[in-house]
C-alpha cells in the first residue's frame, strides 16, 4: 500500500494508532488475560470467547453472520453451533493467499477439499473480489439484519476489498471481529490499515468492544515493534484478534489524536514508513 509512505498520510494515521491503542483499555468487554485464569501464559489465538462475547452484543444475533477467511471452517462452524437460527456466509478461496500477499507470509492455507459445514452454512469459493459482489448487488440496496462481520483476512488487500465492498452496507453500531488487526510486527500495514482507511472515507470511527490481553505500548516504544513471531506476542499479553463496533465520528474520537507530541507522532511516522511495501 503506497499510501503509508507518504508522509501526510503516515503522519494522520500515525496519530490514529497512537489515539486508538491508548483508548483500548476503554473497551465495553475487557476479557481476562488466559494466565489469569490459568496460571499460565497462552499464545493460543482466543478467537472463540473474543466471537462469543461480540455476538452477545449484537443487536441482531440472529441475522447475517458474514467470515471472510475460512479455511478448515473451525470458526463458521463454531459460530452457526451457538446461533443455530443465523444464517451464516463464509467466503474464502480456499486457494490460499492471492498474488499479491506480503512475501514475507509464506504460509499455505489451501485446502484439498471444501470444509464441511452445517445446514445454516453457504460457502463461496473465490477470491473476494469475484465473489463478493454479486452478493451484496442481490441485496438489491436493502441490506438485510447484520448480526456480525467476522474478518480473517490476514492482509491488507483481501480487507480492503471487503471493508470497500461492504462500505454502502456498514453503518453505526455493526460489530467487526477482526483475527489479525494488532499486536504484531506488520500489523499497521494490514488489516489496521485497511480499517484506517474505510473509517476515513465514510466518516466513522469505532469503540473497542471486545479485547483480550492489552494494547502494545505504540507510543512508548516510538512505533519500533517487538522482533518475535505471533507467538512471541502473545506470550507477552498481546493478542491479535479483537472486536470493535462502529460509531459515527465525533469530537474527542480516534482521528482527533490522543495528545501525543508532534515529535513522538513524527518518530511513530518514520517508524511506520520503514514498514516493507505491500
Amino acid at each position: 500500500m503506497s499510501a503509508i509512505k507518504d508522509p501526510l498520510f503516515a503522519a494522520r494515521y500515525a496519530a490514529f494508532l497512537v489515539s486508538a491503542h491508548a483508548d483500548f483499555d476503554s473497551a465495553a468487554v475487557r476479557l481476562p488475560r488466559p494466565w489469569d485464569i490459568k496460571g499460565c501464559r497462552s499464545v493460543k489465538k482466543p478467537w472463540r470467547p473474543v466471537i462469543d462475547a461480540a455476538l452477545s452484543h449484537s443487536a441482531e444475533p440472529d441475522g447475517l453472520i458474514l467470515e471472510f477467511g475460512v479455511f478448515k471452517g473451525d470458526s463458521i462452524r463454531h459460530m452457526a453451533a451457538r446461533h443455530p437460527k443465523a444464517r451464516l456466509h463464509g467466503f474464502d478461496s480456499f486457494q490460499g493467499f492471492p498474488e499479491d500477499a506480503r512475501r514475507d507470509w509464506e504460509q499455505d492455507f489451501s485446502v484439498p477439499a471444501l470444509p464441511e459445514v452445517p445446514d445454516n452454512v453457504t460457502l463461496h469459493q473465490g477470491f473476494f473480489d469475484q465473489t463478493l459482489p454479486p452478493f451484496v448487488a442481490a441485496w438489491n440496496g436493502m441490506r438485510p439484519p447484520l448480526a456480525l462481520v467476522h474478518i480473517d483476512c490476514d492482509i491488507f488487500s483481501s480487507t480492503h476489498t471487503v471493508l470497500t465492498t461492504l462500505e454502502p452496507y456498514l453503518r453505526a453500531g455493526d460489530i467487526l471481529v477482526f483475527d489479525e488487526l494488532m499486536n504484531y510486527t506488520e500489523f499497521a500495514a494490514n488489516e489496521f490499515l485497511a480499517l484506517y482507511l474505510f473509517l476515513e472515507r465514510t466518516g466513522l470511527d469505532f469503540d473497542w468492544l471486545v479485547t483480550w490481553g492489552r494494547a502494545y505500548p505504540l507510543a512508548e516504544t516510538e512505533g519500533r515493534m517487538l522482533d518475535v513471531a505471533f507467538d512471541g506476542y502473545r506470550a507477552a499479553g498481546y493478542f491479535q484478534n479483537q472486536s470493535i463496533r462502529l460509531k459515527p465520528r465525533r469530537p474527542g474520537g480516534h482521528f482527533d489524536g490522543p495528545g501525543a507530541s508532534s515529535a513522538l507522532i513524527e518518530r511513530i511516522r518514520r517508524a511506520l514508513t520503514g514498514v516493507p511495501a505491500i
